[in-house]
């Protein structure tokens, strides 16, 4: 495979997962949040659910067959400066070449279920 049909992949993908979670309620993603600027950024997505501690968040992906970490990733100073030091970090979702549609698909609808159980606790 070309690495520029690698990007081509990835990137519609990422920009699939970040319509998505902008239409999350509750959701923070940190970087570049705009799927019309998915060139200048990496298909690695970070973000929260308010008032999900991400571990939780993450575990449930992970017992649901979706490979998704959380933490601060040993940044401590970005993990500071983004305001989530303290707080379990943030949510890590990286595409690659091998990640298809039903996969993001999948995920953006566990978080919804996530977020809504969440909320109502």
């Amino acid at each position: 495979m070309r690495l520029s049909a690698i990007r081509g992949h990835e990137s519609g993908l990422a920009a699939r997962l970040l319509e998505a979670l902008r239409a999350l309620p509750g959701c923070t993603i940190y970087g570049i949040a705009d799927p019309a600027r998915i060139a200048e950024r990496c298909p690695t997505i970070t973000f929260t659910l308010s008032g999900l501690p991400p571990a939780e968040v993450a575990a449930e992906c992970n017992r649901q067959g979706l490979a998704v970490w959380a933490g601060d990733f040993a940044s401590f100073e970005l993990a500071k400066r983004l305001g989530v030091d303290g707080t379990g970090g943030v949510v890590r979702v990286g595409i690659a070449h091998y990640t298809i549609e039903t996969e993001i698909d999948t995920l953006v609808a566990l978080l919804a279920r996530v977020r809504a159980v969440g909320a109502r606790s």
